[in-house]
């Protein structure tokens, strides 16, 4: 009974940590690992029934971290977009690393993260255009505007 209490919390567990689980599931994800390695020690000590007791408190603490990734990838990508149109290189990259790290194939992840480490260039392009712009300086303003989606072609 604890080899197979072992190998449901074992399959769950390794789902999560191939979401990147100790990224964003703080207190419930470390309170897990500590039952889990209760029943190591009990199961150690041949103490069975102990050890399918933790195993299963173990479980029970993970699969509301199962149902909550999905959740939690969904905020970062929008928290990533969010940073990305209002400039903020730094979250917008922290955000979809985190994405990434949920998901690895996950397309959206991987174009805003691309996207945003060429962020601080495409605003300085587009700054420039503006400034060209404001001086009438049209052709450069154009120019500028070029390099930017250049860069970026999906900008904005």
């Amino acid at each position: 009974m604890a080899d197979a209490a072992l190998a449901d919390l074992l399959g769950v567990s390794d789902g999560l940590r191939a979401q990147a689980v100790d990224r964003w599931a703080g207190a419930a994800w470390f309170a897990a690992l500590k039952r889990s390695t209760e029943g190591d020690e009990f199961y150690k000590d041949r103490d069975y029934a102990s050890a399918t007791t933790a195993y299963r408190a173990a479980l029970q603490l993970l699969q509301p971290l199962t149902a909550r990734a999905a959740e939690v990838l969904q905020t970062a990508l929008q928290d990533g977009q969010t940073a990305f149109m209002q400039g903020n290189q730094k979250l917008a990259l922290q955000r979809f690393d985190l994405a990434k790290a949920i998901a690895p194939n996950n397309l959206t992840a991987e174009q805003g993260y691309e996207r945003a480490l060429k962020l601080d260039l495409v605003m300085s392009l587009v700054n420039a255009a503006a400034d060209f712009e404001y001086a009438s300086r049209w052709p450069d303003a154009l120019n500028k505007y070029a390099e930017a989606l250049a860069v970026d072609p999906q900008w904005p």
